[in-house]
């Protein structure tokens, strides 16, 4: 399994649209909340550490390649990170940080401490949102049209070792 935080971590929220949010007192559908955005349902999986450590940690050898310090500016996603990995073919995402201890062009390894879980941009509460998404040779973005903007479920990513 992959080390995302330094003690195990659930699952809040799953990716895709087959499942019921709870906001305030209703239950909605994932995929009629998401429509608004553009998606067929969560782009991302929202993860949290069982322990008290939130430091988030990055899940394999990669370059940064996009570092919004600034939760304005990073709107829905808040402070986020993404990171290439070049030799996997795919790129990850942390959204809602606290706090970004990387910067653009960072080349960081499997397990380096990326920030701390936090609740900024469109967030209900501290949670790191984990996109992935599987990339060309250049590191774009493949499958864009997929109804989650390339977006893939991370879960499967995150039980390998």
């Amino acid at each position: 399994m992959r080390k995302l935080f330094n003690s195990q971590f659930k699952i809040t929220q799953v990716f895709g649209s087959d499942h019921f949010l709870t906001i305030g007192d209703k239950r909605i559908k994932a995929s009629d909340y998401y429509a608004p955005y553009g998606l067929k349902g969560h782009e991302g999986g929202d993860l949290v550490p069982t322990g008290t450590d939130w430091t988030t940690l990055n899940l394999e050898d990669g370059v940064v390649v996009r570092d919004i310090d600034d939760a304005v500016l990073g709107k829905n996603y808040g402070k986020n990170v993404t990171v290439w990995h070049p030799t996997i073919g795919k790129a990850t995402q942390y959204c809602h940080l606290a706090e970004n201890f990387v910067k653009l062009g960072d080349r960081l390894n499997k397990g380096d401490p990326i920030g701390k879980m936090g609740s900024t941009g469109n967030t209900t509460g501290a949670h790191v949102h984990l996109n992935l998404f599987e990339v060309d040779s250049n590191g774009i973005r493949l499958n864009r049209d997929n109804g989650y903007f390339g977006g893939i479920d991370p879960q499967p990513f995150l039980q390998e070792t």
